[in-house]
């Protein structure tokens, strides 16, 4: 009888937890729904005040296409409008002006969103740390970026053209070869350009992975 007890008696709590969680988390998703947006969210327009509970309006962006979707709520609502995707915010700007000013360093500039960028350093660094394009505006990096912008000036860019020029030939040629009926990967024929283009003008050093089926350096592509 008593091992019976025992059984009923922690049946008992394992139930008392789960309900307390279950009751915790719709109170957290309560509060949530609830909350007021910072700032003046409610004075954007957008597809935000026919979004549904919870899944906001993501259903309607569950489609291949969905950049058509994003198009249609541009055109209806203007260059600057507002989603949600679940429960969350999102501003979208179209707008070239507006883009211009949040993407540059003047006055009204945004700087990156650290949190979109975590899933980038954590691919480009074991420890996670940003890199120079991850990075923020911070001192560091604007001196930095001032040191790096001279390699990329319209005089450098115009001495590695003829560069380009042959390397995008050759891959033209390569692709010409296999016949019309081949199917090809651009994406990968894009990375093999790429390659062989930052080997010879930052490294001196052919990769030569446009010209071979199995490139000996297929894992940097």
């Amino acid at each position: 009888m008593e091992p019976m007890l025992s059984f009923v008696e922690a049946t008992s709590v394992w139930e008392l937890v789960i309900t307390l969680a279950v009751g915790m988390s719709l109170i957290a998703l309560l509060v949530a729904l609830r909350r007021k947006p910072a700032y003046d969210l409610d004075k954007i327009p957008g597809p935000w005040t026919k979004a549904l509970p919870l899944v906001g309006n993501i259903l309607e962006c569950l489609r291949p296409d969905f950049h058509r979707v994003l198009l249609e709520w541009a055109d209806k609502y203007g260059g600057i409008y507002r989603v949600k995707f679940l429960w969350h915010d999102t501003i979208v700007v179209t707008d070239p002006a507006a883009l211009a000013v949040i993407m540059g360093r003047g006055p009204g500039a945004i700087d990156k969103a650290a949190l979109a960028y975590a899933p980038i350093n954590r691919m480009c660094d074991p420890h996670g740390n940003p890199n120079l394009l991850t990075s923020a505006a911070t001192e560091s990096w604007k001196l930095i970026r001032k040191a790096v912008a001279v390699s990329f000036s319209m005089q450098n860019i115009k001495k590695k053209f003829p560069l380009v020029l042959n390397r995008v030939n050759q891959l033209v040629d390569r692709i010409a070869a296999q016949g019309p009926k081949a199917s090809i990967d651009v994406d990968q024929a894009a990375l093999r350009v790429t390659l062989d283009v930052i080997g010879l003008a930052g490294f001196n050093h052919d990769y030569d992975s446009v010209s071979r089926d199995i490139p000996p350096y297929d894992h940097l592509l």
